[in-house]
């Protein structure tokens, strides 16, 4: 972007596109000053206005970016990223019935399905859980593969206590975003809280197969087995999250464990010294 910008200064693409390398490495404070420029230098693009609102609310420059969210609208009245600029600054104010009133315009406006994830988000914060779901339901008529608002009917499920709902909405999830952990972990999760450990087998089983570069699913299917007491098939899992995952102290402290269940108590010894090899700390 540095090499673009000296052969074309005035082509926009290279100057958002140095800003927004800042802002995607997580130099917030630089994306700040970078965007800053690009509104000066092309006060005609939004795209410095909501950026760089963005990465002043991150920093909780808070009365900052609700003015910049603010010119995004005046400047550029058609632009829908600078409502949802502006409905997002709202939020991190925790002003709610402001954000829902922003979030509206975003949908009722535009059609942007953000509009309707943001609204159901407001009315949930403000206690309304029947209505943020019923909202959520009939935006995925409309919108079914969207994976936010699969999320957010386990959560309102959630916060309703009604578990089997929950579990219902988690296979949803799974069958509708089969590349999506939440759906798994979600399901496991309320499965076994459930103690319907067979049934939290199988999703973890699944999970495993679908996701064998991440360590979550190995870590609890072991720690399932220690759950149910069966230190034996706990000892060989936790071995496999060693061998698999060397630098994670589960792997140690779980395997130490199912081994001193066993009676194996140098073998649990062994575990430990040598996790207090790896992690002196």
């Amino acid at each position: 972007m540095q090499d673009g910008q000296r052969r074309a200064p005035g082509d926009i693409f290279y100057a958002s596109g140095y800003a927004l390398t800042a802002e995607r490495r997580g130099d917030t404070g630089e994306a700040i000053n970078r965007w800053g420029w690009v509104r000066k230098r092309f006060p005609g693009s939004w795209q410095g206005y909501v950026n760089g609102a963005t990465c002043l609310g991150r920093t909780g420059q808070l009365e900052a970016a609700e003015a910049l969210s603010q010119q995004a609208i005046k400047l550029f009245p058609n632009e829908v990223r600078g409502w949802i600029s502006s409905a997002q600054s709202a939020e991190r104010r925790r002003d709610w019935p402001e954000a829902i009133r922003r979030w509206e315009i975003v949908r009722d406006r535009y059609k942007h399905i953000m509009g309707d994830i943001g609204v159901a988000r407001g009315l949930e914060e403000l206690g309304r859980i029947a209505e943020a779901e019923a909202l959520l339901k009939e935006a995925q008529l409309r919108r079914s593969m969207v994976p936010e608002i699969a999320i957010g009917l386990v959560r309102l499920a959630d916060l309703r206590g009604d578990t089997e709902e929950a579990l219902q909405h988690c296979a949803d999830a799974r069958r509708r975003f089969p590349l999506l952990a939440f759906g798994y972990r979600e399901g496991f999760r309320h499965l076994a809280k459930m103690a319907r450990y067979e049934d939290a087998e199988i999703i973890l089983l699944a999970a495993l197969e679908r996701f064998p570069k991440e360590a979550w699913p190995a870590v609890e299917y072991a720690a399932l087995s220690q759950t149910r007491r069966d230190w034996e098939t706990a000892a060989t899992r936790w071995a496999a999250v060693r061998a698999a995952w060397p630098d994670r102290q589960d792997g140690y402290l779980g395997g130490a464990a199912a081994s001193a269940a066993l009676g194996r108590q140098d073998e649990a010894a062994e575990l430990k010294a040598e996790h207090q090899l790896r992690f002196p700390r």
